[in-house]
């Protein structure tokens, strides 16, 4: 998955917008994206509903 990948699933299906949106760092097992603070409980719950690049993946609050 790449960072791109990321910000699109969040502008597009939860929408939110892109200057909401910082630092994307994407690991082997792992990414972690920062987000402004009142859009973090939206894009958690509109993602974790939703897949991206098809697949579902595991999400935590940090």
């Amino acid at each position: 998955m790449r960072p791109g990948d990321i910000l699109g699933a969040l502008t597009g299906d939860a929408g939110i917008a892109g200057n909401q949106v910082g630092k994307i760092n994407v690991l082997e097992f792992a990414s972690f994206v920062a987000l402004d603070r009142h859009i973090v409980q939206q894009a958690y719950d509109r993602l974790s509903q939703s897949k991206i690049k098809g697949r579902l993946f595991k999400m935590r609050l940090i």
